[in-house]
């Protein structure tokens, strides 16, 4: 369940004691009951929506000027429009709300509260109305009703507000997710998942986290917590559980016995090296035509440098064939002097591998823009490049 502002009550009494119809939803706040007169001449009821700003879960003052209006474009009694800047129109600002114009109206000193902001907009529109009509004013005095804004994650997402990107961002809402391996890059995958409003996020390892473990891992383990004997998934679980409510855990590896519980997820990351547990996995994924990315990293020593090549080799129902025909991904188990088995720290590879992984992920499901549909990419270090492989349509 959200965990709302710490004075977010004060806030809102502010506004209701004034008489204000306000709302708490998607990060905004928004009051009803503005009255206004539209290019016909007729009076009519529109929101004015502003996007909270929260510092330490606190609502402070306003960043900027600008207010959002849902209803039509506001105009005096003889039908011409309110010398409001009109900077924008069709503004969506979250799943659930879509203004239809953006007004700048900039003060003389910066607005000091969310109070002074909303009046000093509501002055401006519903001043005309009261030449019509005195008696129709924008306090109505009714009960409040503050909407509950469900979420899995547990603060508000005011960087996705701030932007004005939340709506895209909710396209992750529903989404059940599978991780699969929470070493180096998993662990990097996860702390890019648990900043979007994912519904599930289930974490699967048999591995404890151990001291290696903390230096390609993000954030800082501290002496204390690598004294504690626990495993992977319990440590990121208490971490990550801070932000996100929706991390469920698996203490324990992915095997022919328990393969089923993959049924029901819409995602799965693979950041595994066990070359015959993941064949069968990507097996059973297309099988079900649940969309999937394998991570990969190739470490070589050359010349007292290290040489290496990242990977990530993406599936759908659109394209399958790729991941064999093409064998892009190695089935083998790892020797065991490879020298990505041994404690070389490459928190950076890991990071990149992780980073490249989301991005195709995000692409995939409609969050960014993809021209290409390409299903491998590798970057190669030395070289600095990356290649782009099996193109899709």
């Amino acid at each position: 369940m959200l965990v709302r502002p710490t004075n977010h009550k004060v806030i809102i009494d502010q506004f209701h004691s004034i008489g204000y119809e306000i709302d708490l939803k998607d990060g905004c706040i928004l009051v009803s009951n503005i009255p206004y007169i539209n290019k016909d001449k007729t009076i009519k009821k529109g929101v004015l929506v502003c996007p909270l700003n929260i510092i330490q879960n606190n609502i402070v003052q306003p960043k900027d000027h600008v207010m959002h209006f849902i209803g039509e474009e506001p105009c005096d009694k003889n039908g011409t429009r309110v010398p409001v800047f009109i900077i924008g129109q069709s503004h969506k600002l979250s799943a659930n709300i879509l203004s239809n114009f953006t007004f700048s109206n900039k003060p003389k000193t910066p607005f000091k509260s969310f109070l002074e902001k909303f009046e000093s907009y509501i002055r401006l529109i519903s001043s005309y109305v009261e030449e019509v009509d005195e008696n129709i004013k924008p306090q109505s005095f009714r009960a409040l009703n503050i909407s509950s804004n469900n979420s899995s994650l547990n603060y508000l997402d005011t960087n996705s507000t701030r932007s004005s990107v939340l709506h895209i961002t909710e396209k992750v809402k529903n989404m059940k997710i599978g991780l699969i391996g929470l070493g180096g890059t998993g662990s990097y995958i996860l702390d890019k998942l648990a900043k979007n409003p994912i519904e599930e996020i289930h974490l699967f390892d048999g591995d404890d986290f151990f001291q290696h473990n903390a230096f390609r891992s993000p954030g800082a383990a501290s002496f204390e917590e690598l004294g504690e004997s626990t495993t992977k998934v319990n440590y990121f679980h208490r971490t990550y559980s801070k932000m996100h409510n929706g991390l469920i855990k698996h203490n324990y590896y992915i095997t022919e016995q328990n393969i089923n519980e993959l049924n029901h997820l819409n995602f799965v990351f693979i950041s595994i090296d066990k070359g015959e547990i993941k064949k069968l996995i990507i097996e059973h994924l297309q099988k079900l035509n649940i969309p999937f990315i394998d991570t990969g990293i190739g470490v070589s020593k050359i010349n007292e440098k290290l040489n290496a090549s990242i990977r990530i080799t993406s599936s759908d129902n659109l394209n399958k064939n790729h991941i064999w025909e093409s064998k892009r991904i190695s089935f083998f188990d790892p020797n065991q002097d490879d020298i990505y088995q041994s404690n070389i720290q490459i928190a950076e590879l890991n990071s990149l591998n992780a980073d490249l992984a989301i991005i195709k992920w995000k692409k995939m499901i409609g969050i960014y823009s993809d021209n290409i549909f390409e299903y491998q990419t590798i970057y190669n270090i030395a070289h600095n490049d990356i290649l782009n492989e099996d193109y899709g349509t």
